[in-house]
């Protein structure tokens, strides 16, 4: 929850590891309403120049996240990898791991669409 996180960092900065970095809490923050609008993340660059990652929750039977599954490339070497493809690969995969683990179809395809 944002509360959470504002208890995390209280200076509401963050540690600037690359240029990408995102910068304050309040910019994660909205990185966060995105990322759960969307039904996936992004790490671009954020951790380590040159790396890309995509991820997507894993849920269980009570439709709670309980794990993730991601992928990342190194997107000099493989520049023919777009973001938004990776994404539909790991989404269409921790959504069919999450109906293993009882997730309801109704949220599942509210992730997958």
């Amino acid at each position: 929850s944002d509360v959470e996180i504002d208890r995390l960092y209280p200076e509401q900065k963050l540690e600037l590891v690359t240029k990408m970095t995102l910068p304050t809490v309040d910019v994660l923050l909205t990185e966060i309403r995105t990322i759960r609008e969307r039904g996936w993340a992004i790490d671009d660059q954020e951790n380590e120049v040159g790396t890309r990652c995509v991820g997507a929750p894993i849920l269980d039977y009570r439709d709670k996240v309980i794990a993730a599954v991601s992928t990342a490339w190194d997107f000099h070497a493989n520049p023919e990898i777009f973001i938004e493809n990776q994404a539909k690969y790991v989404v269409r995969c921790a959504a069919g791991i999450s109906v293993k683990m009882g997730c309801t179809k109704a949220r599942i395809k509210r992730i997958v669409s």
